[in-house]
């Protein structure tokens, strides 16, 4: 009976890891994450408390700081507009201007899952 218990105890343990995620951001990850991005005199600009995308869908700043996080971690990091929007300005759907052109971005995030 034990040596049935042991066996069940293993195989719960191999399934329950076989059905989860990544156990870090990667390059084709979809994430789950809470974030706020701020234009550099502070002003916020969008925030979410749980925003799922694919990460190859992101600014390059946001993909390479991104890369290796893992659940549950927070990481606070500037993007420079050559990795963000470069010369484009970002309007909102009302064409109101969010985001001027070459502007360095900071972004406050956690990650909250990674598919």
């Amino acid at each position: 009976m034990l040596h049935r218990l042991a066996l069940l105890s293993l195989l719960v343990l191999t399934v329950a890891a076989c059905d989860s995620g990544p156990s870090a951001v990667e390059a084709d990850s979809t994430v789950v994450v809470a974030y706020e991005g701020r234009l550099e005199d502070g002003t916020v600009f969008d925030r979410s408390a749980g925003a799922q995308f694919p990460l190859r869908g992101t600014i390059v700043g946001f993909q390479v700081n991104l890369l290796g996080m893992r659940i549950g971690e927070s990481k606070t990091f500037t993007v420079p507009p050559e990795q963000g929007y470069g010369s484009t300005p970002q309007y909102d759907r009302n064409d109101n201007l969010v985001i001027p052109a070459n502007s360095t971005l900071t972004f406050d995030v956690t990650i909250l899952d990674i598919r």
